[in-house]
């Protein structure tokens, strides 16, 4: 076996030698960000990279683990050690500073002994074996994979959401924090394990703020006997195309935004600014889009009065996204020009957005010259878009894309190692993510003449190759039928005849 047999990361040594560490840790960042704990692992001594581990696909108080060791860090006990802490964190109840989930998965190879190894010397427990799952490393295709796992008693639930996944249709994304559960007293219920790690994150692209942010984070790492869950308020700014900000002269939070304290039924800080646009501007989260710039990670956080006097329930943050106008709203507003923001830290990181909507996903309508049409099957799991469901490979924006084009060469290449020999704008559409919030799609149409067995599919089940007429008789994710059949109908002219005619489709399997 390779010295460097699964080690995963090879998307990153293609870089030049300068960028790879600014591409990993930005990546880690977003995914921080959006509350998909992943963590280096590095030599106590030198501090020098030695590995990661990170928890995936958490919901309903489960989560898989994965991780990968560098070659010249193995058979020293660290992954064995890694694995041990991370599982500790993520086990532990949540007023302990824990992720209070219940159970942890590791899947593996059965046919990579190192982890096997690992997995055992963690103390978990066999569970099964995928029988004729293939690897997702370059490996024997009768390799199965086991599934050992921790199972302990039942802790507090709270998890972060599941693992972000991208399709067409209504997209059920991670807002930066878990759903918050309902109160019954409707105070706020953000957890401070999950505030701390928002302004970690933050912090980290913001160094120079530390010094302002000091009171929040002594707030947070407040005593245990202080209550949880932890007052904030949560505001908005949004931004149209002639680069105003949205005004609400009677918001009882922040600098004339939209803002408002949690209440116990928002589901996350982005849901409690959105819920104050919408009470006090009456604009709806439809007519609002994300910003390429931040996503749903903060744009700004500033010290609220909970932060210094601790009084009870006032606020010790205000923590703020930025929002485009995707619409024009029905209802009248108030703008200003983004020059006359009071704030100077918020005026100057508002500089930059300009308000020009853009597409933040990308999806592939991937034909080949015989007239059929590459469609993905989805996983039958809870969390993700249409599950179960034959769909069109693509996915969202990731730090690094420069352009929806960016967005999905990487997706395909990602997915499923298909890199087309055409690539052309097909439409833009829009389609609603959980929060209600406008999401701007570019659909590509992409040719591609290959065998969807020789594929290393990565996520799903299956990828097939359907002629027109055999596509209604599937079940669908979102609007696939249509897109298929404009397309086809545009197309129809360059195809004989008899390219249409259904024949049985070839398929590439990823049991698991």
């Amino acid at each position: 076996m390779p010295k460097v047999a699964w080690a995963l990361g090879a998307h990153l040594h293609r870089l030049p030698v300068g960028e790879r560490a600014a591409r990993w840790l930005r990546t880690r960042l977003a995914a921080w960000s959006e509350g998909v704990p992943d963590f280096a692992i590095t030599d106590p001594h030198t501090d020098d990279l030695t590995g990661y581990i990170g928890l995936r696909r958490i919901h309903t108080r489960n989560a898989e683990v994965g991780s990968w060791i560098a070659p010249w860090a193995r058979g020293r006990g660290v992954a064995v050690k890694a694995l041990l802490t991370a599982a500790g964190w993520a086990l532990a109840p949540t007023d302990h500073g824990g992720l209070g989930v219940h159970r942890i998965a590791l899947h593996h190879s059965a046919d990579n002994p190192a982890s096997c190894t690992v997995a055992a010397k963690a103390g978990l427990l066999f569970e099964g074996t995928m029988r004729q799952a293939p690897p997702t490393t370059p490996a024997p295709a009768t390799a199965p994979t086991s599934t050992p796992d921790w199972s302990p008693t039942p802790s507090p639930a709270s998890a972060f959401p599941s693992h972000r996944e991208h399709g067409r249709g209504t997209i059920p994304e991670p807002t930066g924090l878990p759903p918050s559960p309902a109160s019954p007293r409707g105070s706020p219920v953000f957890d401070r394990t999950d505030l701390r790690t928002l302004l970690d994150s933050y912090l980290l692209c913001h160094p120079t703020e530390n010094t302002r942010l000091a009171a929040v984070v002594a707030a947070l790492d407040a005593t245990p006997g202080t209550p949880d869950p932890v007052p904030v308020a949560c505001s908005a700014v949004v931004i149209d195309r002639a680069h105003r900000i949205l005004h609400a002269p009677n918001a009882p939070a922040g600098p004339g935004l939209p803002g408002a304290k949690a209440r116990g039924e928002d589901r996350s800080p982005l849901a409690t600014a959105l819920r104050a646009v919408r009470e006090q501007t009456g604009i709806h989260p439809v007519d609002l889009c994300l910003t390429p710039q931040h996503l749903r990670a903060p744009i700004d956080i500033a010290p609220g009065p909970g932060a210094d006097n601790r009084a009870p329930g006032a606020p010790i943050a205000d923590v703020r996204f930025a929002f485009y106008l995707a619409h024009t709203p029905s209802t009248a507003a108030h703008w200003q020009p983004a020059a006359d923001v009071a704030l100077a830290e918020l005026r100057a990181k508002v500089a930059d957005l300009d308000g020009q909507v853009t597409p933040l996903n990308a999806s592939a309508l991937i034909y080949n010259h015989h007239g059929e049409y590459l469609l993905h099957l989805r996983d039958m799991r809870d969390g993700i878009w249409a599950p179960g469901c034959w769909a069109l490979l693509g996915g969202g924006y990731e730090p690094g894309d420069r352009t929806p084009q960016d967005t999905i060469l990487r997706e395909l290449k990602e997915e499923a190692g298909i890199a087309p020999q055409r690539l052309e704008a097909f439409l833009d559409e829009e389609v609603r993510d959980a929060d209600g919030l406008t999401v701007p799609v570019r659909i590509f149409a992409a040719l591609w003449e290959g065998d969807p067995s020789r594929l290393p599919l990565t996520e799903g089940v299956m990828l097939a190759w359907f002629p027109p007429a055999t596509v209604p008789r599937l079940r669908l994710g979102g609007g696939t039928l249509d897109l298929v059949q404009r397309h086809a109908r545009l197309a129809a002219m360059r195809w004989p005849a008899k390219a249409l005619d259904a024949e049985p489709p070839r398929v590439r399997e990823n049991r698991r």
